[in-house]
C-alpha cells in the first residue's frame, strides 16, 4: 500500500513539474488536423472568444492557399521557440502543397515567442514583416501581460497585410528608426567582416604558394589525385612543384563531403505579389494540412 502511495505520489509531482511544458509531438492539435481551428491553446490561456476571433481571421487564409496556425502555451521543451515553431509546422505539414504556411508560437512563462514562415511563403513575409508585426502588434501587449490581444493584433496583422489593407501595408512595409539604426551598424558589420575575408584570403592563397625549401611564393600546382577512403571522405594528394629552386612539395587532405549529401532544397511555388504589392494573389484554396515545409524563416525573440 505504501508502494502504490508512494507512485501515485511521485506521479502527481511530475505531472505538475511538466504541465505546460510542450514540444511539437506532444501538443494536441487534433482539431486543427481536422480544420476545426487554427489555435492550439492548451493551457487556456487564450480566451474562448479571442481563440474564436482568431480563427475566423485565420481559416479565411485558406481562400489564398495559406495556413496560419498560432499556438500558446506556457513553456515550449528545451525553451527555444525557433525549434518549437519549425519543428510544429513540420510536424502537422503547415502550409500544404505550395508551402505556405505561417506558425505564430508564444510561451507565456518562458516569455518567448516566434513566427515562422513555410519556405513557400518566405517571399510574401520576409524576416523583415514578421519582425515588424512582432515589434507592432504581439511585443507591446506581451509586455503588458494580454495574452489575448498579443495574439488578436498579430493574427490581424497577418491578414490585413496579407489580404492588401492599406493600413497594415504602409505600417509594415516602413521601417522604424531602431531598423535604420541596426541596419547602419549591420553595415559597418558587414563591411568590417568583407574585408577580413578578403585579407584572409590573400593570406591563405598566399601561404598556399608559398615553397618551404626557398621561402618564394612560386610553387606551381602540376598534379592532383583524390582517392575515396569511406562513403563520404577522400584523400586529396596534391603535387606542387616550385618556379624558383624546382624542387617538389607534396600536400594531403581529407574531404568530407557528408554536410553537402544531406543538404536539401526546398522548391518554392506559388505565385507572387505584383508591384508595391497591389496586385497578384497567392493562389486558389485547398483543404486540409498536410504537405508543408518549413525552412529557417521567420523572427523572433523575447519580452
Amino acid at each position: 500500500m505504501r508502494k502504490i502511495i508512494t507512485y501515485l505520489l511521485f506521479s502527481a509531482i511530475f505531472t505538475i513539474a511538466y504541465a505546460g511544458v510542450y514540444s511539437p509531438k506532444n501538443i494536441p492539435v487534433e482539431r486543427v488536423k481536422q480544420n476545426y481551428t487554427r489555435v492550439i491553446n492548451p493551457d487556456k490561456i487564450l480566451s474562448q472568444e479571442y481563440c474564436d476571433s482568431i480563427d475566423t481571421l485565420m481559416l479565411s487564409l485558406d481562400t489564398m492557399s495559406v495556413q496560419c496556425v498560432i499556438a500558446v502555451c506556457e513553456h515550449f521543451e528545451g525553451d527555444d521557440p525557433y525549434e518549437f515553431a519549425i519543428g510544429l509546422g513540420r510536424e502537422l505539414g503547415v502550409g500544404g502543397a505550395k508551402n505556405q504556411g505561417i506558425v505564430v508560437a508564444l510561451a507565456t512563462l518562458d516569455r518567448s515567442f516566434w513566427i515562422s514562415t513555410g519556405e513557400g511563403m518566405e517571399k510574401f513575409m520576409t524576416d523583415a514583416i514578421c519582425r515588424r508585426i512582432e515589434d507592432r502588434y504581439m511585443v507591446p501587449y506581451l509586455k503588458a501581460g494580454d495574452w489575448n490581444n498579443a495574439m488578436l493584433q498579430t493574427a490581424k496583422g497577418i491578414h490585413g497585410y496579407l489580404n492588401h489593407k492599406e493600413e497594415y501595408v504602409q505600417e509594415l512595409s516602413s521601417k522604424s528608426s531602431t531598423e535604420d539604426d541596426d541596419s547602419g551598424i549591420l553595415g559597418y558589420l558587414f563591411m568590417g567582416g568583407a574585408a577580413s575575408l578578403i585579407g584572409l584570403g590573400v593570406y591563405s592563397s598566399r601561404k598556399a604558394r608559398t615553397c618551404p625549401h626557398c621561402g618564394k611564393v612560386k610553387l606551381k600546382l602540376v598534379d592532383r589525385q583524390r582517392t575515396k577512403i569511406s562513403a563520404y571522405k577522400y584523400r586529396i594528394k596534391s603535387t606542387y612543384k616550385c618556379e624558383n629552386c624546382h624542387e617538389i612539395t607534396y600536400r594531403d587532405q581529407i574531404e568530407d563531403t557528408s554536410a553537402s549529401a544531406g543538404a536539401v532544397g526546398g522548391a518554392v511555388g506559388g505565385s507572387v505579389f505584383g508591384g508595391s504589392r497591389g496586385g497578384g494573389s497567392l493562389g486558389g484554396p485547398f483543404s486540409g494540412l498536410g504537405g508543408g515545409s518549413f525552412g529557417g524563416g521567420g523572427a523572433g525573440g523575447r519580452f
